[in-house]
């Protein structure tokens, strides 16, 4: 099983920052808020991989907030994914 993690970004609210495909180990609510801070969330849960279709099988699509500032890691995230924006 693995789990594919989104986070709103500040502004504009109606887009989403990719945060990486994560073990159902790491996404305890209190390990995601010390790696990526509060915010608003998007997670896909995804099962066993189907050789028939070549893609993982998908489970579940789970939004959820979490309170607290936005955390170091996400805001060099942001920044990064704004530069490679302006470069385009």
């Amino acid at each position: 099983m693995v789990i594919v993690l989104w986070r709103q970004y500040e502004a504009p609210p109606k887009r989403w920052l990719y945060l990486g495909r994560l073990r159902p180990c790491e996404c305890e609510l209190e390990l995601l808020q010390a790696r990526f801070g509060g915010g608003w969330y998007r997670a896909k849960i995804y099962g066993q991989w189907d050789r028939r279709r070549r893609r993982e099988e998908y489970l579940q699509q789970v939004s959820f907030g979490i309170d607290g500032p936005i955390g170091a890691e996400t805001r060099e995230w942001m920044r990064a994914a704004a530069l490679r924006q302006r470069e385009r």
